[in-house]
């Protein structure tokens, strides 16, 4: 049954990225059919990250009182049918209570995988969030290509979305069915005794823990946004350079979070946060030394290998460290990672307008350097307990 688990919410995860992905594809095509300003574009794509972030507060009740089988297949008949919707919203008005209302569906399906993923781990021993992140990313990329493929053959993006809506909903409904009841039950009650001792302790580790998601996500949204615009104005004006860097970015990224529970569960959670931090500075900070398409290239894909540990570990923590009352944490840190991808790329890009993209891109790199110093910092503390019952190792 776990393994059957294991399955499904990596397939939901997968989901999730599918209509993510889906609905980013068509930014371009929602302005040109509106024709939206950039300022009333901003509007719609900010609507989404709000729907995100109120999501938490209502998921985390809902997790005491729902199962996660129930929460996670209404989350994803909603957000599939928001998506469904994007295409024939007749007003900004409406479109921004349409994407309002996949970003609450998103946020909260997103905070019950992220539960129910590290419920698995309590029940396995085993590092799994790493893996189950890359299927989210693996979606990103599938809906991308459908995304692509609809547009090459100009299918209609109304048709194109329903059909994803209803694909997305069908395989729900049967992947939901092999998802764990609720996330407090009597598998989680005696957790208590595994808790650090300090009440205080917790809440630093919290803190502490909520920063490395909010740097990997400001890392990988700045990073992401911007890695073009560095490419065409300081290495070379050629499309086929910008397409191969973000590519090498976009590919180890997948690529490490697929893989990256394997090197946890043989060294540890913590020093592979370490060395993922420390990776990452170094690879874009090759990328701006060496301003030629090779290390660019290569900076940017271990970037990208680097960072794509880093939210993945935060979350998993976050269940060692509180055991049952994870939904909570989580939806704290979750938070946190979401206002690090909503502040990061306008913040690179109000340094870059101010002075150079290359100049605020060595913000990103102070960034990974902190990452690596407060993964470094919560250590002496990992040193004293057991590797999973405690959040760090």
């Amino acid at each position: 049954m776990t393994a059957a688990c294991v399955r499904a919410t990596s397939l939901l995860f997968l989901l999730n990225g599918v209509m993510f992905s889906s609905w980013i594809v068509q930014v371009a095509e929602v302005k040109a059919k509106f024709g939206f300003t950039d300022l009333e574009l901003s509007v719609a794509l900010l609507a989404v990250v709000g729907g995100s972030v109120l999501a938490l507060p209502l998921a985390t009740r809902l997790t005491d009182r729902v199962s996660l089988a129930r929460l996670a297949l209404a989350s994803a008949l909603g957000g599939a049918a928001a998506l469904a919707l994007v295409a024939v919203a007749p007003s900004l008005a409406v479109l921004a209570g349409v994407l309002g209302a996949f970003g609450l569906f998103f946020g909260t399906l997103d905070l019950v995988l992220n539960a129910q993923g590290v419920r698995l781990e309590q029940q396995t021993s085993r590092a799994l969030l790493s893996m189950l992140h890359g299927s989210y990313s693996l979606g990103c990329v599938v809906g991308a290509l459908l995304g692509a493929w609809q547009l090459a053959f100009h299918v209609g993006m109304a048709a194109h979305l329903a059909a994803v809506a209803v694909a997305v909903a069908t395989i729900a409904a049967v992947a939901t069915r092999f998802l764990d009841g609720r996330l407090r039950d009597e598998a989680t009650i005696g957790e208590a005794s595994a808790l650090p001792e300090s009440a205080n302790l917790v809440r630093r580790a919290l803190w502490a823990l909520g920063g490395l998601a909010f740097l990997a996500a400001l890392i990988e949204g700045a990073a992401g946004d911007w890695a073009g615009v560095y490419v065409r104005e300081h290495v070379a004006d050629l499309g086929s350079v910008t397409a191969l860097t973000f590519g090498a970015f976009a590919v180890t990224m997948t690529c490490g979070r697929g893989l990256g529970h394997v090197f946890e569960n043989r060294f540890g959670r913590l020093a592979v946060g370490r060395f993922g931090a420390v990776v990452a500075a170094s690879g874009l900070a090759l990328a701006l030394l060496v301003p030629r398409p090779l290390p660019v290239m290569l900076g940017f894909a271990l970037l990208g290998l680097g960072v794509s540990v880093l939210a993945p570990l935060a979350f998993s923590a976050v269940g060692s460290l509180v055991g049952s009352n994870a939904a909570g944490a989580l939806a704290r840190v979750t938070a946190l990672f979401y206002v690090g991808y909503l502040v990061g790329p306008p913040v690179i890009g109000a340094v870059a307008h101010a002075s150079s993209i290359r100049l605020a891109l060595v913000l990103v790199v102070a960034c990974a350097v902190l990452a690596a110093i407060l993964a470094f910092a919560l250590g002496p503390r990992a040193s004293r307990r057991p590797r999973w019952s405690n959040a760090l190792e």
